[in-house]
């Protein structure tokens, strides 16, 4: 987590991410030219007033919430002092490294983060009071080009608490992590962004490390300053603390495809390390059982699909064929789960979005699944907006409506009837409601997996694909990548978190990265609930009713699903009383 400094620039620097245009290579015209200009000369004064030499370059300090953009006419960072990231054991946590060349460009430009030792620990940073350098990764943030104007509104911050939506422009964003390149040059008029993550070892004792952050490059010196990170006495779950059903399926067809085939297994522990199980809503018997074991050895299995399922349909023999076919694909992959031991970690998912003139069929199919698949939840995104409570789809365990249309109340009243009651995003909703498309703000997708999530309570998230990949070939070079950012008609990013580097190698998006660390800020909310559970009454107890307002989401935070905060710092506030919280508990 950044210095609460950074909080500063927010209030404005989510208003380019919607205003600036651009041209289909990416440049800018005359009107935002001399905008970025002011912006560059004022970011340059600013560093140079905290003692950076502007001459060489500007260093500057963002959130992982931000969009920094390189050729944008705000740039969402401060001038960089000092860095201090806190997270819990097990848990992931970045920043971003701004730089900006001064009067011309910048050759070999790398960020790089020494060992950081315990002040306080044991003797000489022995037994285990060193969080390593290798632990810590610097990786050069990739840029993809945007050709056509979405048809989606984003939402975007102008001032302190008031948010408005408006449809982008062309240009380039920062998406990709780029973390098979350490260093990169920069071009004069350019902004570059490097992506610090700290990873932080399950048994890494508690306490305040300190250490050094380095910017370098070939023809401008060496800029050095404090980099702290403070480990929390406490740790988030290997899976996730939100029950997930996502798809991964890459298109058989073209490079990316072809190539990820062949290393499943890789990419299956690389999903697993942002709490995703290798997964598809919709195959029909693809299932790879050796990475599900893997999983399950290592404790980061979550659940799965045993395959997807039709309504029956009509006609003579249509049950009949069903059973033949649905059935007894099914069955095959209960029995072999079963055998695997894998069975408590099994679903069923079928009739995506179905309409109400068709649930019939749907609810024949779900009594005999029922019948045929004991104890596995059978789930659906049918269109029931009463979640099965006095429908036709009473047989259904798993009801999924978007999150535009979660009602808490409802879902309590299904809850009670023996159902659960997921969320899901997919093309829609757009702004004013939190997405992930390429131009969504990165704080949308950490606040719809963390905050609304602990305020709303679904059961679940489902989303439909996270490699949607529309490009011919991988990523093998940067900043600028060739990857195609459009991936469904004029959608940019919509089902696509992941891309793919040189040789087939798993590269996380922005977006992704911020999807783990929403579900890291739930597992705080679900460790400090189980606390407070914990918790004997007392009276005047300020412990227990701090820990309420926390959990009921403060109002900075969220005022609603289409009301929240774009201040990232509120976000991370949020999430630190509730760690002080449970280390004082």
């Amino acid at each position: 987590m950044a210095d609460r400094s950074i909080s500063l620039v927010f209030g404005t620097a989510l208003l380019a991410i919607a205003n600036v245009a651009a041209r289909a290579d990416g440049s800018v015209d005359s009107a935002e030219e001399k905008a970025r200009a002011a912006e560059c000369a004022a970011f340059r004064r600013a560093c140079e007033r905290c003692g950076q030499d502007a001459a060489g370059m500007s260093v500057g300090l963002a959130s992982s919430m931000a969009n920094v953009r390189p050729r944008a006419d705000i740039i969402p960072a401060v001038p960089l002092r000092g860095v201090h990231v806190r997270l819990a054991r097990g848990e992931s946590e970045s920043v971003q490294i701004v730089v900006m060349p001064g009067d011309s460009g910048l050759r070999n430009v790398r960020v790089s983060v020494s060992d950081l030792e315990r002040r306080g620990g044991s003797f000489f940073g022995l037994f285990g009071d060193t969080l390593p350098a290798k632990n810590i990764d610097c990786s050069v943030v990739g840029y993809v080009l945007t050709t056509n104007r979405p048809p989606y509104r984003v939402g975007f911050w102008p001032e302190a608490g008031v948010r408005k939506c408006e449809r982008v422009k062309p240009g380039w964003w920062p998406d990709p992590i780029l973390d098979f390149m350490d260093s990169t040059d920069i071009a004069q008029g350019d902004v570059q962004s490097f992506w610090i993550r700290v990873r932080c070892p399950r048994d890494q004792p508690a306490g305040e490390y300190h250490g050094v952050l380095a910017v370098a490059a070939d023809n401008a010196g060496v800029f050095r300053v404090p980099f702290r990170a403070r480990v929390y006495d406490f740790s988030v779950p290997e899976s996730s603390p939100l029950p997930l059903a996502i798809t991964f399926a890459p298109p058989r067809s073209g490079e990316p495809g072809r190539i990820v085939a062949a290393r499943e297994a890789e990419w299956g522990d690389f999903l697993s390390d942002y709490y995703i199980t290798m997964d598809s809503l919709y195959h029909r018997g693809d299932i790879r059982w050796d990475v599900l074991q893997d999983l399950r050895k290592r404790g980061r299995l979550g659940y799965f699909n045993l395959g997807y399922w039709d309504g029956l349909g009509d006609g003579p023999g249509a049950e009949a064929k069903w059973r033949g076919t649905t059935l007894a694909r099914l069955r095959d992959a209960y029995s072999r789960a079963k055998e695997l031991d894998l069975l408590d970690h099994a679903y069923v998912y079928g009739c995506d979005e179905a309409k109400t003139n068709s649930f019939d069929d749907v609810r024949r199919a779900a009594e005999i699944l029922k019948k045929e698949l004991p104890g596995v939840p059978i789930s659906t995104t049918a269109l029931d907006f009463d979640y099965g409570v006095g429908t036709r789809l009473s047989a259904i365990d798993w009801f999924t409506p978007l999150t535009k249309y979660f009602d808490p109340e409802k879902a309590r009243i299904s809850r009670r009837a023996g159902h659960q009651v997921w969320w899901y995003i997919c093309c829609i909703p757009p702004a004013p409601h939190a997405n992930m498309f390429v131009e969504c703000p990165l704080i949308e997708g950490r606040f719809l997996m963390g905050a609304a999530a602990v305020r709303q309570r679904p059961d679940g998230f489902l989303y439909y694909q996270t490699a949607a990949w529309k490009s011919p070939g991988c990523i093998t070079s940067g900043p600028f990548t060739d990857w195609n950012a459009c991936t469904w008609q004029t959608f940019n990013g919509d089902g696509c978190w992941t891309c793919v580097g040189p040789n087939g190698r798993p590269l996380a998006t922005m977006r992704l990265e911020n999807f783990r660390d929403g579900l890291e800020d739930y597992a705080y909310a679900m460790k400090l609930e189980e606390l407070l559970r914990k918790r004997r009454p007392g009276r005047n107890d300020r412990w227990a009713g701090r820990a309420r307002e926390l959990l009921a989401v403060p109002a900075r935070v969220m005022k609603s699903m289409t009301e929240f905060t774009g201040d990232p710092n509120d976000i991370l506030e949020w999430r630190d009383e509730m760690a002080e919280l449970i280390e004082s508990f």
